[in-house]
């Protein structure tokens, strides 16, 4: 699958060349835009792209949390992270406000989607598991959220397995496919066990919030965020 976009602006972006002191969770472990590419605002023009906004829509009325969302033009590997910074250049450049994304930011790589594109055959199940991930940690940094290390991973893994649960009720979405691909990702630190949890521990945290929405009648993103946490003190 080839991706083509429309380039509506490449920023001189300052901050590109710094560190984040904010809290950050990146697939490659690197806190530096520096060391991911640029980021990039605009239109990807592509069929998939407003399914992914639509993801990302449901997930703030699910959560209540507003981070922006932007593309990324990967200096090396496939590559996405979250943050807590908040970029107004980026956002003025598609005409949002501060006010209007205050809880940070997720950056999703065109390599990344490209790769997850030609795994899928297309279908890109996997994607919104992703971002679901990271939205997750964009939830914890509001909450301030005191998980570290492997369990804040897990928490993320479990938010992961509600959301692709609750996108399920309203799209269609291949669960197996989506945990397939968002567990093999080894290259990534995915399954590093001192970073993202070992698969099969990812694979039960992501299955249990999976169930817990099959089994409510009554989504939450709170109830879900507090159960994942009630699910990490029951592991040793």
């Amino acid at each position: 699958m080839k991706l083509k976009f429309v380039l509506l602006a490449l920023l001189s972006f300052a901050a590109a060349t710094q560190t984040f002191a904010q809290s950050v969770c990146c697939l490659l472990g690197s806190s530096s835009l520096s060391g991911l590419g640029r980021p990039i605002t605009g239109n990807l023009n592509t069929t998939w792209e407003k399914g992914l906004l639509e993801d990302h829509a449901a997930l703030v009325k699910l959560f209540n949390v507003r981070p922006h969302m932007f593309y990324l033009e990967e200096a090396g590997g496939p590559n996405a992270f979250a943050t807590n910074q908040v970029f107004p250049d980026l956002l003025a450049a598609e005409g949002v406000s501060e006010k209007d994304s205050p809880d940070g930011t997720i950056f999703l790589g065109l390599k990344l989607i490209q790769m997850e594109a030609r795994n899928t055959k297309g279908s890109l199940f996997s994607l919104p598991a992703i971002l679901a991930h990271e939205f997750a940690h964009a939830v914890q940094f509001k909450t301030r959220c005191v998980l570290q290390g492997k369990k804040r991973e897990l928490h993320a893994d479990y938010i992961a397995g509600y959301f692709i649960a609750h996108r399920a009720r309203f799209r269609k979405q291949s669960t197996s496919q989506a945990a397939k691909n968002f567990f093999a990702k080894g290259d990534y630190m995915f399954n590093d066990a001192q970073h993202h949890g070992t698969p099969e521990e990812r694979w039960n945290a992501f299955w249990a919030g999976y169930q817990l929405n099959k089994a409510s009648k009554a989504p939450s993103g709170v109830y879900a965020y507090n159960e994942g946490l009630r699910y990490l003190r029951g592991l040793k």
